[in-house]
């Protein structure tokens, strides 16, 4: 596990903090220090008067008069009044003994309701309570452990990250209180002097025939805002209650389906087939971001695994090779299935793996060669073999239509299109037709959409046609503008920011019309505007941008502030930011490549100069 250096705030539960993902720190983090104060110490059941006597522990104003110092015996001799005055007044003095604590090893338990009212939001109060309960046993001298209450056949187990992970996954639907019988039994066996029950009110019943104590939790509103109050109910300390207010929705998401800290990495192992990639290149990531095409410097290219999360190890590189007539001029990642477009000797343009079922009914093999007839035209720029592939997005790709955007190395945007007939399958259209002389950048918004900012025509236009793509820009506007879908996309809608003075000025425009608001950057250059992934319920736009000295990549949202991203070991000489698959692509002037998941927080995949991938934490 790696070491995770921690706020001195949190310093207090750094051992069960580590086993966490920072994400987990940053939202609830705040919770710990209330949390703390609200359970109190551990409470280990010893006492003065049990155990063996061991002497003497001092002097004491109370105390058996067998135990009364003998000045004081002498006072009764000389002065009998005196000696009855101080009696009266309480002023003798005793011996007090001392006795041999129980060494015993005491426990402290905790059992969570995993039932319909503690899904969610709960969940999260769940796991902080968890590491303050831990660490206040293990500061007292205890052990700890925890269960489920809707499952008392299993013991309660260690805080450890295989447990914390089948509880996650523990949701139920079954009431707690079905298996209070069962749990009234089972408590009497494990004999814990410290037992917290972890739910709902309904759960105070079975707390007070156990003679455990219950932390209830209530989702509540406060100040307006979402929150949580936890109501401790003890038999000693009596009732207190807090109020928690909630983190971030993004970061309670993320909490709730990974909240344990990524392992270490581990080498892959050497797969001769794995040529290593250009690192002089960005690349292209696929629509759903799980493949990264890079060239191949002899020619072919390969199409990287993304892992999904930090925890999955990277799959194997998918080899795109062609024969060794042809030269591959642009890959890309239509579902799970390469496409490339390549040109023969003659100037033929080749599709492979396009599944077009072309000549008499459907074909053997969707990755075989398949030659169009198209004749690449004279004015369509292609890059120097093995050097670097254009930039593809692949639109349509099935048995019937071939649709396809491509940026030549000119800035010429293509559309490349084939279309076959149902019965016979034959070529009844084939066209390579330019769509856009001066296309400064591309963008593809989501699996059938794409958006390109034209000098050429000093606007924006996508296609198929969304609100707004007929905004005309400036030549300054053009060369910073940064564009992306809106949250909503069934209104077919465009969201897009250029700068204005210190600011950002974003403008949404949908099917009520235009809106505009600023996004007030610190100094650097903006790269992209995020697109909320669907179903969240925030439509505020979070702008991407790099600090002035090219290392730090951060984001800038006018609710929230800025946020630092990740760091680079050297300077950054291109990013991207791909609003259909939510990641960040960059590559530094030192050749080193990486892909940064920003709704994780997460580097998901780094390439060393030499080819060599790293898993990063």
């Amino acid at each position: 596990m790696t070491a995770i250096e921690l706020p001195r705030a949190l310093r207090p539960w750094t051992e069960p903090l580590t086993m966490l993902d920072p994400v987990v720190h940053d939202g609830l983090g705040r919770w710990l220090h209330p949390l703390r104060s609200l359970l109190g110490p551990l409470a280990v059941p010893r006492s003065a008067s049990e155990g063996e006597p061991d002497g003497y522990a001092g002097l004491h104003r109370r105390g058996s008069y067998e135990r009364l110092l003998l000045s004081e015996w002498a006072v009764a001799l000389e002065a009998p009044e005196e000696f009855l005055r101080r009696a009266t007044a309480g002023e003798h003095v005793f011996i007090a003994p001392a006795f041999h604590e129980p060494q015993a090893a005491s426990a402290s338990v905790a059992l969570l309701d995993a039932g319909p009212r503690q899904l969610g939001a709960p969940r999260l109060l769940h796991l902080a309570l968890l590491v303050v309960l831990r660490q206040r046993a293990q500061d007292g001298g205890a052990s700890f452990r925890f269960g489920v209450l809707q499952d008392p056949e299993e013991p309660p187990r260690e805080l450890t990250p295989p447990a914390i992970t089948e509880w996650m996954a523990h949701g139920t639907w079954q009431p707690t209180v079905t298996r209070a019988s069962a749990w009234e039994a089972r408590l009497a066996e494990l004999a814990a002097p410290d037992v917290w029950l972890v739910g709902a009110a309904d759960l105070l019943p079975l707390a007070q025939r156990t003679g455990a104590g219950l932390l209830e939790i209530e989702e509540v509103t406060h100040d307006g805002a979402p929150a949580l109050r936890l109501r401790a109910h003890h038999r000693q300390r009596g009732s207190r209650a807090i109020i928690l207010p909630l983190p971030p929705p993004d970061a309670g998401v993320r909490i709730l389906r990974s909240p344990l800290a990524p392992p270490p990495p581990v080498p892959r192992p050497d797969r001769g087939h794995d040529a290593p990639p250009c690192t002089d290149r960005l690349g292209q990531l696929s629509c759903d971001g799980r493949r990264w095409v890079l060239p191949h410097r002899d020619g072919s290219a390969g199409a990287l695994h993304v892992p999904n999360t930090t925890r999955e190890q990277p799959g194997r590189t998918k080899l795109i090779m062609a024969d060794h007539d042809l030269v591959l001029l642009a890959v890309d990642i239509k579902g799970k299935r390469p496409i490339a477009v390549a040109v023969s000797d003659e100037g033929e343009v080749v599709l492979r793996g396009s599944g077009l079922a072309l000549g008499e009914g459907p074909p053997s093999s969707i990755s075989t060669e398949q030659h169009t007839g198209l004749l690449l035209p004279v004015t369509f720029q292609r890059p120097s073999r093995g050097l670097e592939l254009l930039t593809m997005f692949v639109v349509t790709a099935t048995a019937l239509v071939f649709d396809a955007w491509i940026l030549d190395a000119h800035d010429q945007l293509w559309e490349l299109r084939i279309e076959l007939q149902d019965s016979s399958h034959r070529i009844i259209r084939r066209t390579l037709d330019v769509r856009d002389r001066g296309c400064r950048s591309l963008w593809r918004l989501d699996a059938d959409t794409v958006a390109w900012l034209s000098d050429s025509q000093q606007r924006m236009l996508s296609s198929p046609r969304l609100f707004g793509n007929d905004h005309v820009l400036a030549a300054e506007e053009r060369a910073q503008c940064v564009i992306s879908p809106m949250p909503i996309r069934k209104h077919r809608a465009l969201r897009f920011a250029v700068p204005h003075g210190n600011a950002l000025r974003v403008h949404d425009f949908d099917a009520n019309g235009q809106t505009t608001q600023d996004l007030v950057l610190p100094p650097g250059r903006a790269f992209g505007l995020r697109a909320i992934p669907t179903g969240a319920p925030s439509t505020t736009p979070v702008a991407l941008y790099v600090s002035p000295d090219w290392r730090g990549v951060c984001t800038q949202q006018r609710s929230s502030g800025d946020h630092l991203l990740f760091t680079t070991s050297s300077r950054i000489q291109q990013i991207r930011y791909e609003p259909a698959c939510d990641k960040i692509v960059w590559r530094t002037e030192h050749g080193e490549l990486g892909i940064y998941d920003p709704f994780r927080r997460q580097m998901l995949r780094r390439i060393s100069p030499q080819g060599i991938t790293e898993d990063e934490p």
